[in-house]
C-alpha cells in the first residue's frame, strides 16, 4: 500500500518531487559538478594553454564548458521528469 495521495502523483502514476526535493537535488548536482570541474581544471587549463591561448581565455573556455554542461544536464533531467511517459521527447 502506498503512502502517497493521488495529488502527489503525476499522470503516469509516478510520485511527484516537491519543490524542496528538486532544489536539493539541483544543489547537490551543481556541487558535484563544481567539485569535478575544480579537480580537472589544472590539467585542462594546461592543455588549452598549450594551444596558444592566454590564461584568461583558457579560464573562460573552461568556465563556459562546465557552465553549459550543467545547463544541458539540467534541461535533459527536467525534460525527462516532466514528460508524462518518463521518456524525453
Amino acid at each position: 500500500m502506498s503512502s502517497f495521495t493521488d495529488s502527489e502523483r503525476d499522470i503516469a502514476g509516478r510520485t511527484k518531487l516537491g519543490r524542496k526535493a528538486v532544489l536539493f537535488v539541483a544543489w547537490i548536482g551543481g556541487y558535484l559538478l563544481g567539485a569535478f570541474a575544480w579537480l580537472v581544471r589544472a590539467p585542462l587549463l594546461q592543455f588549452i594553454g598549450s594551444l596558444g591561448l592566454s590564461s584568461d581565455a583558457s579560464q573562460g573556455l573552461v568556465a563556459g564548458l562546465f557552465g553549459s554542461s550543467v545547463m544541458v544536464v539540467g534541461v535533459l533531467v527536467w525534460s525527462f521528469l516532466s514528460s508524462p511517459s518518463g521518456v524525453a521527447a
